[in-house]
């Protein structure tokens, strides 16, 4: 039984952290949609980019296109994060960032 489980959480909502159900993935209050999850994470944009492209993976554009975005808008957050950037979509634009897009097709401005 589900509720048996020790690894899973408890009433008060904590865990052992092996991937099983916890508080914070626990959807918000009134989140009725994609971007209510992005905003209360407080995602910036790329990030919530790759978020939206694996959410919509079978419902949009190609599979491989949405991975590529993934890879894409994730590879960027990590360049910032290495190079001590803290808002990434501000700062790494037009300015020579190593990381490339892997698609010709994927737009960094397209919408989620």
């Amino acid at each position: 039984m589900l509720h048996d489980n020790p690894h899973h959480a408890t009433a008060a909502g904590s865990s052992s952290n092996n991937g099983g159900a916890t508080d914070y993935y626990a959807v918000p209050a009134g989140a009725t949609t994609l971007l209510d999850l992005i905003e209360h994470k407080e995602m910036p944009y790329g990030i919530g980019e790759a978020f939206a492209s694996l959410y919509r993976m079978n419902d949009k554009d190609t599979r491989e296109r949405n991975l590529n975005k993934v890879l894409f808008y994730c590879q960027r957050a990590l360049d910032a994060e290495v190079a001590g950037i803290k808002k990434p979509d501000r700062q790494l634009r037009g300015s020579g960032s190593s990381s490339k897009q892997p698609n010709s097709q994927v737009n960094q401005e397209d919408d989620t």
